[in-house]
């Protein structure tokens, strides 16, 4: 039986050019030819989302081998812990990942063969017998997906070809695609959701793919429009993106936010579709409807999207199940659930909560990890998700990670992800936030949007978003979720690739550690490599050692370079920032409105700020006594 065959139409586009199903299958046999693999050998695939990413799936299952679909941005330690641990035979990758092959095989006295895409001619006159790609036996593992390793190193999560046929069989039986249907491609390949709902499925369905090279919301848009997508699959961030700008687009209208709320009243999807066509335009007008997973999506966006005439069809599973276990349907959907399982899957929870799931979707097991198999697939068959949950009717709900929830000292139970999504609520200050305890009390550590700071002419951070967004959300929180501290950061709070926030980092955060960026994997703390000195040239002017030495005496024991954040890294609060106004006015003559300050971010930038305004050079203390003793010509009304 075939899996993929010749429809005579195209099958993806990448970067305006478009491949036929027969030059895909025809790229697949030409890899195919290049490998040299018994059954169920390992085949890497290492590269960037584009059509040869495809192909080198199709070619290796044309081989019958098992493709080991690894992050496109690994670094060399951990392409060579892969290499170490199922020793592909062969690893197809691309010129924008050779070096780092090169360098991980070399290191690692590997044996396994390199395929270059890039290098390769797809272009050749071949003859093809068969022009299709043979479906595999249902019990060969068909592909192996690594773990993101958040508790310890990454383990290799088994799929046979019936794990993967189980999401797409179910699929095709409640007839929610056809081939007809145009998907627009967005997330990294290496997950099975991606890599099962925008390349195998529409695949075997005979859909058209649209890849995207670039993930902004303006390339969506133009996808979007241009190829008139019926069907895209994203993650809670891309639908959370899209719900911020186009409710704050409606927002300004007073008659546009007088029609939603109308249209949110009576719930009418026909009406809904009218009233804000232009919504629908701006998405190519031709949504059947729209994909979230990967992550928990907030119920009310859920519910906007519902308003702005799309339906938002939110699933649940992880790598282990295929991924899907459930998802809402398009004639059913409850905002705030993940829907109902898929044919075939039983659920249920255990006493504690937990859901576990039995069924074709349920993996093969951890590549040479029985121990760690058998703790995730019990002597029943029952695989054990980690995740809390509970049953709104048949819709299942998902309350958060079994290990994630916070246990108070009083017994409380808290999902942090909860009180995240109340605190986002509306506010533009903040672009992430992440809630955990430290010494028994919560905590939320938070990730600025900087560019609204500056244009609100904010210049205390901390303070602004203390007093108008964390004590609104304390105002009306029960005392045992109350935010105590707030801690600022300056950088990306880390995450997978699909969004998830990697809580176990969350620690080094608060230690006062500022975070290097490394590889989405792998975010090292700054204690854990050499210290850093600056390059800046600002070091050595006059400038930097006056007003360094002066903010040294404001804390003692601060390590201060010329790249340091007057507010994240050096604390300044805006007593602070007052006494530093003070001491520039007072020693280099220069003024500084709290405005222009709330634009300056380092030192270096301060030092520049003053240089720019001429300011000249005089070293004296401030005397506050003489300062306040000055008359202030102030007229008092007479009443």
């Amino acid at each position: 039986m075939n899996f993929i065959y010749d429809r005579k139409k195209t099958a993806v586009i990448y970067k305006d050019k478009e491949h036929s199903y027969y030059e895909l299958i025809k790229m697949a046999k030409i890899y195919s030819s290049l490998m040299n693999i018994e059954k169920e050998d390992r085949v890497a695939i290492f590269m960037e989302n584009r059509p040869e990413y495809m192909g080198a799936v199709l070619g290796v299952w044309d081989k019958k081998g098992t493709c080991t679909n690894l992050d496109a941005s690994y670094n060399v330690d951990q392409l060579i812990y892969v290499f170490n641990d199922s020793h592909p035979k062969y690893i197809i990758t691309s010129n924008e990942n050779i070096e780092v092959v090169k360098k991980a095989k070399e290191e690692s006295n590997s044996s396994i063969n390199i395929l270059n895409v890039d290098e390769i001619d797809i272009t050749k006159d071949i003859e093809i017998e068969n022009v299709a790609v043979e479906c595999l036996e249902k019990d060969a593992v068909a592909v192996m997906l690594y773990t993101s390793g958040t508790t310890g190193n990454p383990k290799g999560v088994m799929l046979t070809f019936d794990n993967i046929m189980s999401n797409v069989d179910a699929i095709e039986e409640i007839k929610m695609v056809t081939p007809e249907d145009r998907l627009l491609a967005l997330l990294p390949f290496h997950h099975i959701l991606p890599l099962s709902f925008t390349v195998l499925m529409p695949l075997k369905f005979g859909c058209l793919v649209v890849i995207l090279d670039e993930l902004s919301s303006e390339a969506i848009k133009r996808n979007l429009q241009k190829y008139k997508i019926t069907i895209v699959i994203g993650v809670p961030r891309v639908w959370e993106m899209f719900h911020k700008g186009i409710k704050g687009k409606i927002k300004e209208s007073a008659l546009s936010y007088k029609l939603f709320n109308i249209c949110k009243s009576l719930n009418i999807m026909p009406l809904n579709k009218i009233v804000f066509k232009k919504i629908q335009d701006a998405f190519g007008g031709n949504i059947k409807f729209l994909v979230s997973g990967g992550a928990k999506l907030d119920k009310e966006i859920c519910e906007d999207f519902n308003i702005f005439g799309f339906k938002m069809l939110e699933g649940y599973g992880l790598t282990e199940t295929s991924p899907i276990i459930s998802f809402n349907r398009i004639d059913n959907v409850v905002a705030g659930t993940v829907g109902t399982p898929l044919p075939g899957v039983k659920v249920k929870l255990e006493e504690d909560g937990e859901i576990v799931v039995k069924g074709r979707n349920v993996m093969k097991g951890y590549y040479n990890k029985p121990e760690a198999t058998a703790e995730a697939i019990d002597s029943e068959g029952w695989f054990h998700t980690g995740d809390l949950g509970q049953f709104d009717g048949d819709h299942l709900k998902i309350i958060g990670r079994k290990k994630e929830m916070i246990v108070l000292s009083n017994g409380k139970n808290i999902n942090p992800s909860d009180i995240e999504a109340e605190i986002m609520k509306g506010t533009n200050l903040i672009q992430e936030v992440a809630v955990t305890e430290d010494e028994k009390h919560l905590i939320a550590i938070v990730y600025p949007d900087f560019k609204v700071l500056e244009e609100k002419k904010i210049a205390n951070a901390k303070e602004a978003i203390k007093w108008e967004v964390i004590d609104k959300y304390n105002v009306t929180a029960p005392k045992y979720k109350k935010i105590l501290d707030i801690v600022i950061v300056k950088e990306e709070l880390p995450k997978t690739k699909l969004g998830k926030l990697r809580r176990f980092m969350l620690k080094d955060l608060l230690k006062g550690s500022n975070l290097i960026k490394g590889t989405p994997d792998e975010i090292v703390p700054e204690k854990e490599v050499e210290k850093r000195g600056s390059t800046s040239k600002e070091i050595n002017t006059q400038e930097f050692k006056a007003i360094s030495k002066f903010i040294g005496t404001l804390h003692d024991e601060i390590e201060i370079i010329p790249e340091s954040h007057l507010e994240i890294d050096l604390g300044l609060d805006s007593l602070d920032i007052v006494e530093i106004i003070t001491f520039i006015q007072n020693t280099f003559g220069v003024d500084i409105s709290e405005e222009d300050f709330s634009r300056i971010k380092t030192v270096e930038a301060l030092c520049q700020y003053v240089r720019e305004k001429g300011g000249n050079f005089e070293e004296k203390e401030i005397n506050w006594k003489k300062i306040f003793e000055e008359p202030v010509d102030l007229k008092m009304p007479s009443s």
